[in-house]
Formats: structure tokens, C-alpha cells, sequence
């Protein structure tokens, strides 16, 4: 990991700590609430920074110092602001854990160690990202990176319009800025980036849960999420959904939250910058800052909290100014508002869309996840139970904006220009992993009765009122087993491969992984033996991660074929192996490929014609089979 990524990220974060502390409650001690402020620091600093990035990149070809100027007078300004906010402090007396929670805390903390094997090993596979990541996002971050101060003006070249040229900025700008400080266009840093927003949403929901209701049912929603693998592969590879849900989350906890402080003006405020950062990240944000600017109106308007959502309003001003700059100035027209809208109206009427859309609903809502065994069920148990389905104050609002957005998101299908079956199948299940963290929350609320006040250790004396803390040596305890299970976590998943590839194993100084890329049909099992068949052309992906400039790497494996045919295998133009394959498998091995850092291509080819596998209707046409493959 390049030491200038770090040290973009970990400005950023500062810069976002700073913005949050000069926000936060007085009366609040900052080690009460840091499970909460350390989170909303790093995605508020990743939005801040990436909007002066943004600014720097249009004003100068070397944008990063400049950028860095623009952080570092807004870093004396809000350390100013927050100690001109300091106050007189104080620590709530902490609710005693039981039993029960730790040993929820000690398995959450073991499912986030595994979450993050599994996503280093997403990112390893894919280290550009998915197809959001490279066609999308990094391809604006390196426009901001090569083009100079006029690389803005590839925003209007219609031939890449398949890029979506109007999504804004958040997630390319901080890419390019961690590109910036590294001088270098590392995959590390988008995976980072992309890693962290969904780490930082884990630990917000924990932490808004816990503050909110208890510690039982925060520790059951992060698991719930670290449980989700759909979420767990998305915050590898650079889908902005996790960043999204992450600033939705963001918005209406810090919404509830300000229910429970009235007299502060500043969650309201970081609230509306949440909601405003949500419109900087993607398209559909824009959709949630109005509906939660909506919903804050509205509760205003009923209950008279004209000043919370004065401060609310005003935080969403300061952080739309950037969106609304960047499409007025330089997006393109979107392509669902671009076309003429009388001529879709009639579409809200058309029964068959409604038809269409419920069906595709029902389809992602019951496969959501990717689970394999749904826990909707579960969930839906502990909404029985007594004390639950209590919204207090503006914990409403929760329910709200996430009712209206999927009401929005509706509409939006009717009336979208796109087929509509395509439309559904490539972003529906998107839309709804945007609202997932936040609707573990709401389930949270409604599973659990708001706690009139906690438990203090202690006779009423001279130990009322104090933090109920866990003593040193329990702590110390808690910790120590948590990193001896979590080595061995890390030692036996490393073993393991991710689901994308075939083989991998360390090397000196680096790691190569093996993935299948196209020609090849799915891998098939039988005892010890694992094989794909190819139907006459398969390409396999080689990815070397090595600190060395050159490394070499061998590859073992058995060939076997449906009929005698030539079997070639090249590594760029060169040919590294050629044979006669038959029935009988036929070993391979590929000694000391010379290979670098980065990603290359192994190609199987055999110029005889593929047969078909059986007589039967839509049998395989087979030509070849890769068996066994190791990495050396």
C-alpha cells in the first residue's frame, strides 16, 4: 500500500472529524459518542475532500496541492469552530452489558474479520472494480488525473456516453485524489476507498442502534449486514450503492439522533450535509436529499421544529452546491429526464408495468443478498415480540424516507424510456441494497422498546450516576481473544480461494491468483477432482500482486478432451505449451512463467471443432477440460 494513499485517506478523515466535532452536541462527550463520529469522520471528510479536489482539478494540472490548501484552511476553520463549540461535557452513565452482548460483540467483531477476507479477495480478483469501477468511476478519476484543468470537457463527448457522464463526483474525485497524493494509479486505493465507505456503514449502524436502543439488537443489524455476502462483495469492487447507503444511513440516524439532543443544531445540520453528500455520490441521491428535505419540512410544519429544520436545511444547502455546480456546468443531460416526459405519462396507468414491476420486486426482494438461507423470516419474529413497533419523535422519519424513496424509485420505473425488464434486472436490487443499511436500522427501532434510562453500577451514592465501564482486566481479556480467533480466522480464509477464481498462492514477495474469464462453463466437482470444460477457446486470468518488478510463477494441471484434438496455451504472443490432449487427462506444467505486477492473460485454444456432450436438446458443445489447477 503506497504511503501517499494512506495519507490522503487518513486527511480526509481528520478534515471529516474535525467537520463532525464542530457539529456535535456540547453537552456530548466526544468517548461517549466516538463509535459514532469516527464513522460519519471518514465518510463527511472522503465528501469534503472530494469536492475540493473537484474544485482544485478544474483550476490547476497538479491539483493536488492545491487541494490540499483548500483542506487545510478548511481544517483551521473548523478546529476553530469546534472549540469555540466546546462545552461543559458530560459522560452518560454507559447501560451495563450482559452476558449475551458480549458474546454478540465477540461475534461481531470475529464476522468482520471474515467480511474483510472476503472482500480482499473480491478486490483481488477484480482489483478495478466491477463494471461500475472501471467504466465508471476510475475512468472519471483518471479524466481528473491525466486531463489537466480542461478535463471536464470530455464530459460533453457523446461517444462515451455509455459512462454515464452526469454521475457526480464523490467516489472518482476521491480515487483521484488518493491517485494524486501516490503519484501512482494504484487498485489499491479505489479498493480502499470502496472497502472503507462499507466498514464505516457497519460501524454506524452498530453504533446508531446501540445509542438508539440497546446493544443486543445493534450487534444483531451489523451482523445481519456483515451477513448480507451481496454487501460484503459490493464494498470491494467500487459499486457506489455501499458509499450511497452509507449517507442515507447517515442522514436518518442523525435525524433520530437529534430527537434525542433537541436542544442541538448540529445534527440537524450534519444530517442535511449526509443527505446533500448522498446527491454528490449518485444519481438517485438527489432523489433522497428531496424526500428527506420533504419529510423534515413536513414534521416541521406539524410539530413547529422550525429551527432543526432551518440548521437542516441549510447543512443540505452547503453540500448540494457542489452537485448543482457540477450538472449545470458540466453533466450532460441524464438520460431517464432528457427524453420527453408527456409521452411516458400515460405509462402510470399501464397495468401491465405495474404488473411487471411488483413481479421483478417480489423476484429481488425474496433472492436479496444472495443468501442462501433468507433471515427475513427471523427479522420478522422479533416485530411480535412486546414493547416493539415504538417510533419515538423523529425516529418516524426513519420510516418515512425510506417509504417515499421506494415510492420514488417507482415511479421512476414507470416512466423510464429504457425496456423495462433490462431497466429492473440491472438496478433493482441495487436500489434496494442503497436502503438496506437504513432499513436495518428502522428494524431495529421496531424490534426494540426505547430504554427509559440505564443501568448504573453502583449503590446510590457516591457511584450514581458514573459510566458503568468494563473493568481493565475484562477488557483486556475480551481483546486478547478477539485478535487469538481472529488470526485464525485470517490464517484458515487465506487458505481459501474467493468465488471468481481457480487457483491462488503466495509467492516470494507477492501473491497470484488464477481467475476464469470467458470461454469456460462452470466448475464441476467429483472426490478431490475440480474441473471446467471449455467449448474450444478459454481464457484465464492471471493477477500478480508482488512489491518486485518481475516475478516468475508455475502453474500444474491436466488437460483431457472428449476426442484427440491440439491443445495450445499462450501468455500474451508467446506459446507456452502445445499437445495432443485425448480422454485420458494429460499433465501439464507451465514452469517459471515470467510474470510482473498487474494482470495478464492465459489463453486455451484448440483449432479442432467442439462436440456436442450428449444427444439430448440443448446438450454442451465440449471441447477441452482444465483439471486440478495449482499455483507454484
Amino acid at each position: 500500500m503506497n504511503a501517499g494513499v494512506i495519507a490522503a485517506i487518513g486527511t480526509a478523515w481528520g478534515l471529516g472529524l474535525l467537520a463532525v466535532s464542530a457539529l456535535w452536541p456540547r453537552t456530548r462527550a466526544w468517548r461517549a459518542d466516538a463509535a459514532l463520529m469516527l464513522p460519519l469522520g471518514l465518510g463527511v471528510g472522503l465528501g469534503l475532500t472530494s469536492v475540493t479536489f473537484f474544485l482544485a482539478s478544474m483550476l490547476t494540472p497538479r491539483p493536488a496541492l492545491m487541494a490540499a490548501g483548500l483542506d487545510l484552511l478548511g481544517a483551521l476553520g473548523l478546529a476553530w469552530l469546534a472549540w469555540r463549540r466546546r462545552g461543559a461535557a458530560r459522560d452518560d452513565a454507559e447501560r451495563t452489558w450482559h452476558g449475551w452482548e458480549w458474546l454478540l460483540a465477540t461475534v461481531g467483531v470475529q464476522a468482520s474479520v471474515v467480511a474483510a477476507v472476503v472482500a480482499q479477495r473480491a478486490w483481488a480478483a477484480e482489483p478495478w472494480g466491477a463494471w461500475d469501477g472501471w467504466a465508471i468511476w476510475n475512468m472519471r478519476a483518471r479524466f481528473m488525473v491525466r486531463g489537466g484543468a480542461e478535463w471536464t470537457d470530455v464530459l460533453r463527448h457523446t461517444e462515451i456516453g455509455w459512462s454515464h457522464l452526469d454521475y457526480p463526483l464523490l467516489v472518482p474525485a476521491s480515487v483521484a485524489r488518493a491517485w494524486a497524493w501516490a503519484r501512482a494509479e494504484s487498485a489499491a486505493a479505489t479498493g480502499l476507498v470502496s472497502v472503507l465507505f462499507g466498514a464505516a456503514t457497519v460501524a454506524l449502524l452498530i453504533a446508531a442502534a446501540a445509542r438508539l436502543r440497546n446493544p443486543t439488537v445493534a450487534w444483531l443489524s451489523g451482523l445481519t449486514l456483515l451477513g448480507t455476502p451481496f454487501f460484503v462483495t459490493f464494498t470491494a469492487n467500487e459499486h457506489a450503492d455501499i458509499p450511497l447507503g452509507f449517507f442515507v444511513l447517515a442522514a436518518v440516524a442523525l435525524g433520530a439522533l437529534s430527537g434525542r439532543t433537541p436542544a442541538s443544531r448540529g445534527l440537524p445540520a450534519l444530517a442535511g450535509v449526509a443527505a446533500g453528500l448522498a446527491a454528490w455520490t449518485k444519481n438517485e441521491g438527489l432523489l433522497i436529499a428531496a424526500v428527506t428535505a420533504f419529510v423534515v419540512i413536513a414534521a416541521a410544519w406539524r410539530h413547529g421544529e422550525w429551527r432543526s429544520a432551518r440548521m437542516f436545511l441549510a447543512g443540505l444547502g452547503v453540500a448540494l452546491a457542489p452537485v448543482i455546480f457540477f450538472k449545470l456546468a458540466f453533466a450532460p443531460g441524464n438520460d431517464l429526464v432528457s427524453s420527453t416526459l408527456g409521452s411516458r405519462l400515460a405509462q402510470l396507468v399501464a397495468p401491465a408495468r405495474h404488473a411487471e414491476i411488483w413481479a421483478a420486486l417480489w423476484r429481488d426482494v425474496t433472492g436479496f443478498g444472495e443468501w442462501r438461507v433468507v433471515p427475513f423470516a427471523a427479522m420478522a419474529l422479533a416485530l411480535a415480540t412486546p414493547g416493539a413497533r415504538q417510533l419515538l419523535g423523529r425516529e418516524r422519519g426513519v420510516a418515512w424516507v425510506l417509504g417515499l424513496t421506494l415510492a420514488g424509485y417507482y415511479a421512476v420505473y414507470l416512466i423510464t424510456p429504457w425496456e423495462l425488464a433490462g431497466h429492473l434486472a440491472s438496478s433493482l436490487v441495487r436500489l434496494l441494497l442503497q436502503l438496506w443499511p437504513a432499513a436495518l436500522l428502522l428494524w431495529c427501532l421496531l424490534a426494540a422498546p426505547a430504554e427509559a434510562a440505564p443501568e448504573v453500577k453502583g449503590d446510590a451514592g457516591a457511584g450514581a450516576g458514573r459510566p458503568a465501564y468494563l473493568s481493565r482486566t475484562a477488557r483486556v481479556m475480551f481483546w486478547l481473544l478477539n485478535v487469538g480467533v481472529a488470526a485464525a480466522l485470517v490464517w484458515h480464509f487465506d487458505r481459501q480461494l474467493a468465488p471468481t477464481e481457480v487457483a491462488a498462492a503466495r509467492m516470494s514477495g507477492g501473491v497470484l491468483s488464477v481467475t476464469a474469464e470467458s470461454g469456460w462453463f462452470g466448475p464441476e466437482t467429483h472426490g478431490r477432482d475440480t474441473w471446467r470444460w471449455s467449448g474450444g477457446r478459454g481464457a484465464l486470468r492471471l493477477h500478480v500482486d508482488t512489491s518486485s518488478t518481475t516475478t516468475r510463477g508455475s502453474l500444474h494441471f491436466a488437460l483431457r478432451a472428449l476426442g484427440a484434438r491440439t491443445v495450445r496455451v499462450t501468455l500474451g504472443d508467446r506459446v507456452v505449451w502445445e499437445g495432443r490432449v485425448e480422454e485420458r487427462s494429460v499433465r501439464v506444467r507451465l514452469e517459471n512463467l515470467p510474470l510482473s505486477n498487474g494482470t495478464v492473460t492465459l489463453v486455451f485454444s484448440s483449432p479442432e471443432p467442439a462436440v456436442p456432450e450428449a444427444t439430448t436438446p440443448g446438450a454442451r458443445t465440449l471441447a477441452f477440460a482444465l483439471y486440478n489447477l495449482r499455483v507454484e
